[in-house]
């Protein structure tokens, strides 16, 4: 992924800086009535990538709550990641992480603290510090067991950035007579909420005989075995923006003084019971161990208006819904087939009580606790209006799977194919069916009308999941005949999986296929043409599979990425018969913690940075169109590429790796047919110098560059910088790309690099030596490169930028008349709009645009720019301005139609 912070020239277009420029002419063909397209074309895609789910959209606050992080996931964790042991007065720490009894066998982890003299406390900062807001009431809920005596629980949320007030000064404090005026709630201490309860130990015997809940310290309980559910409500007394939960656990005998009386406390203590449970159940689980309180499941969210604790954090969920997505692919992505076949995305496993989810590592470097699995997925798309597009394994895992590709044995298929056949049956199915029974447990009777159903993501096409495929699809297809079937194509839109996907589903007659296009600018420009063509029927009179265009975006959060994005979208719009639907990838990317960018929505704790590509996404979902126009458009800027006759030659390493680069020559053949050959002296790359750039700079339209690598250190790969290094357009060749896994060709323009080609698996392994070639047409038209005399790359493209664009189109549904304008160029422009059909010169057309310098915008901040909107009488948009880098929305009522909010 590339963060791009290159400011390289524009190119320069015809009329570049003239004030006598000739209005940009656009007529729209409205006097037609234009094709019908899809009136679910514009959508979003939730994957658990860069915290988005867990960390993110999940409202929970508590992190590793289960104490299931896992070291076998990762060197780095264990159980009590996250969390903070502390020990006061006499004694000494006793915490342990036991297995046997849990709650649910399913995550059997939990944590045991010995109940001695003393205070134990356990503190848990969630995802870098919680937020919390002043008059918010917060569900703190956890499953806990005494073994040995009763234990006192008190829950403090705390303010990480005052000093900790230390446990004797709280203690004289609940003596005070003027509690009320120092409850642990001033500016002064660390505490902004607290509660307490007892937990009564397995035998029933418990610190106090009776108590009361008030205030803010309601307490439930629930049993479960020799367990029991404890619920606190916290309310917090002021912001809070490093916050945490702090647990602290006692004897409930230190709580009482010589005298046998109960301590008077600030609080109110509500007693929880001990949980009754038949006698050979006691025998079974009696206490091995002196006292111990036992806790698990501990969580922390905040109450919505209702009092209860909400299962999505609210601004995030507010930016997906002004989105105004028609449907959410879900959950993956490459979840969905995993690291393994063990890793895959079983839906099954995410639904019931949270409980009995299997925790399980996350392709994406992090640990899935499924509290938000696939019921509540569902429930997501309900709340922001969206049609729930899932995404099912076929029994191969992802293709970057640490040693190669697994899949599930054929005769192990079964329930693969049950997986999908009942989830569309728990989606859709009555409430007494089997799996629309335990839709209905949930609290969800009627069904929730699934329509569409992925199988696969961007899967190698073998034979393997070729016939895994066709086994699931056939099954749904027969049960299911109505259930649009979505297929795979491969992560790129090219290339040997591309064409192997499309012949395969043409074959199938897969009724869509899912494409994946993550380009730069330069190539969208480039490409403007992709998905021209595409409809009609195959040769054997059969419908073409139709297109999703499931992941896609632009490498950068510049302004000018959002504008190829835009200017794709018009085109994804003028192929809305053939395009069903499209959607960003990815969605969120939570600050500090991203393993993919850029994306369309950052966050932190307690902000939400929307960036251009999002004001986009907005611009176009919220004045979709049901049919296209045509549009005449002439005397439009064009993009008058920077001569690319020349090239110099750089590498690089990356960290502490380092190679050796000798045998350094470039032969040029000049524009006058002559030869000429330069070399530059051996190198090293590394070992405190991670660039080297050879000087060298030779003119030529032709050339060979040649040079041998050895790596000296490290593990990972290198990159080789060649043409026009100091203009606007060069090409990048990385050796030991993604780990050092993959040979990349990259395509440098506007400072940002993306691939030409198709990766090709290869990279620097020790004590080989390698000899690379470069050779280059026509100033990078054609440019092939070979390792060791091997042809791995072949490159060609002429093709020209378009970086003005006009679209319409007609939305039936509001009754108005849409036209886009993307000015991709670093001028404003007159554009002499005009209707073969006269408009209703009395409506008042709605404009609004986004406009910013092309490289405003940053990963990680919030946009530069937003959109701007302004109302103008119809009859005055013939003469129209567009300024710099922006893109435009004209919208236009009928006349007899009220605008559109």
């Amino acid at each position: 992924m590339t963060d791009p912070t290159d400011t390289t020239t524009q190119g320069a277009f015809t009329g570049e800086g003239k004030t006598h420029m000739r209005p940009v002419s656009v007529r729209v063909r409205n006097g037609e009535q234009g094709k019908a397209i899809s009136r679910n074309l514009w959508g979003i895609f939730l994957e658990d990538i860069n915290y988005a789910v867990d960390g993110g959209l999940n409202a929970e606050l508590v992190q590793n709550g289960a104490f299931e992080y896992d070291r076998a996931d990762d060197p780095h964790w264990s159980s009590l990641s996250c969390w903070t042991i502390g020990h006061e007065g006499p004694g000494s720490r006793d915490v342990s992480i036991r297995t046997d009894t849990p709650v649910a066998e399913e995550n059997p982890h939990h944590l045991a603290v010995r109940l001695e003299s003393g205070v134990t406390t356990l503190a848990n900062r969630g995802f870098d510090g919680m937020v919390l807001h002043a008059g918010r009431r917060y569900r703190l809920s956890l499953w806990a067991r005494a073994d040995g005596c009763a234990a006192t629980l008190e829950a403090d949320l705390v303010d990480c950035d005052v000093p900790t007030v230390r446990q004797d000064a709280r203690d004289a404090d609940a003596h005070d007579t003027n509690a009320d005026e120092h409850d642990g709630h001033d500016a002064t201490t660390d505490v902004v909420a607290h509660a307490a309860t007892v937990v009564g130990d397995r035998d029933g015997r418990t610190a106090a005989t009776d108590g009361t809940a008030t205030g803010d310290a309601d307490g439930a309980r629930a049993a479960h075995g020799a367990w029991t559910r404890v619920e606190l409500d916290l309310v917090a007394a002021r912001d809070v923006t490093n916050g945490a939960l702090r647990l602290t656990v006692r004897n409930a005998a230190t709580t009482q003084d010589a005298g046998g009386a109960e301590r008077p406390s600030a609080d109110t203590v509500p007693i929880v019971p001990a949980p009754t449970e038949p006698a050979d159940r006691a025998t079974t689980n009696a206490p091995t161990a002196p006292a111990t309180l036992r806790l698990d499941w501990v969580s922390l969210r905040p109450c919505g208006e209702d009092g209860e604790p909400l299962l999505f954090r609210p601004d995030l969920l507010e930016a997906l819904k002004d989105l105004s997505p028609r449907f959410m692919r879900f959950p993956g992505g490459c979840i969905t087939h995993g690291l393994g076949t063990g890793n895959m995305y079983r839906w099954k496993r995410t639904i019931g009580q949270v409980e009995h989810r299997p925790h399980q590592f996350n392709l994406w470097g992090y640990h899935q606790s499924f509290t938000i699995g696939f019921h509540e997925y569902f429930l997501l798309c309900e709340a922001i209006g969206a049609e729930p597009v899932p995404i099912l394994p076929v029994g191969v895992s992802c293709q970057n799977t640490p040693g190669g590709v697994t899949t599930v044995p054929m005769e192990e298929m079964q329930d693969i194919v049950d997986d999908a056949l009942d989830l569309i049956e728990y989606a859709n199915g009555p409430a007494d069916s089997p799996w629309g029974a335990r839709r209905a447990a949930a609290g969800h009777p009627e069904p929730f009308g699934l329509t569409h159903l992925g199988l696969g993501n961007e899967d190698s096409i073998t034979a393997a999941f070729k016939e895994r495929f066709a086994l699931v699809a056939d099954a749904v297809k027969r049960r299911y005949p109505d259930v649009t079937v979505i297929g795979t194509v491969g992560p790129v839109p090219a290339g040997p999986d591309y064409d192997a996907g499309w012949a395969f589903a043409r074959e199938r007659h897969v009724d869509m296929v899912d494409e994946h296009a993550y380009k730069s600018p330069q190539w969208w420009f480039s490409h403007l043409d992709h998905y021209d063509g595409r409809d009609g029927a195959d040769a054997d009179g059969s419908t073409t599979p139709r297109i999703y265009l499931g992941e896609y975006g632009s490498w950068s959060n510049m302004q000018l990425s959002a504008l190829s994005e835009a200017a794709v979208m018009t085109s994804l719009e003028r192929n809305g018969d053939v395009v069903r639907m499209a959607s960003y990838a990815p969605l969120f990317g939570r600050v500090g913690h991203t393993q993919w960018h850029p994306d369309l929505i950052y966050f932190d704790g307690g902000r939400v940075m929307r960036t251009a590509s999002y004001w986009v996404q907005r611009m176009f979902a919220r004045t979709a169109c049901t049919r296209t126009l045509d549009v005449a458009l002439a005397d439009a800027p064009r993009l008058t590429p920077a001569p690319r006759d020349r090239t110099g030659l750089r590498f690089a390493v990356t960290g502490s790796d380092a190679v050796s680069v000798g045998d350094i020559r470039i032969a040029a053949v000049g524009p006058d047919g002559r030869g000429r050959n330069v070399a530059a002296p051996d190198v090293v790359v590394g070992e405190g110098t991670p660039t080297v750039d050879t000087g060298l700079d030779v003119t030529a339209d032709d050339y060979r560059i040649a040079f041998t690598v050895r790596r000296l250190t490290g593990q990972d790969g290198m990159t080789v910088d060649f043409g026009a290094l100091d203009g606007r357009d060069h090409f990048r060749w990385a050796f030991g790309d993604w780990g050092n896994k993959y040979m990349i060709l990259k395509r440098v323009g506007d400072g940002i690099a993306d691939e030409a080609v198709p990766a090709v698996e290869g990279g620097v392994q020790a004590g080989e030596t390698y000899r690379v070639e470069f050779a280059v047409e026509r100033q990078g038209a054609h440019v092939t490169v070979r390792v060791n005399g091997r042809l791995v790359h072949e490159y060609r493209d002429s093709s020209e930028e378009t970086r003005f664009v006009a679209a319409a189109g007609r939305d039936e549904t509001h009754g108005e008349t849409v036209v886009r304008l993307v000015n991709a160029t670093p001028d404003a422009h007159d554009v002499a709009l005009a209707f073969d059909a006269p408009l209703d010169g009395k409506a008042t057309a709605t404009v609004t645009t986004l406009a910013a310098p092309w490289d405003a915008g940053r990963p990680f901040e919030e946009s530069p720019a937003q959109p701007t909107t302004r109302h103008v009488d119809a009859a005055t948009l013939g003469r129209t301005t567009v300024p710099p880098f922006s893109l435009t929305v004209i919208a236009v009522p009928d006349a007899t139609t009220a605008r559109r909010a």
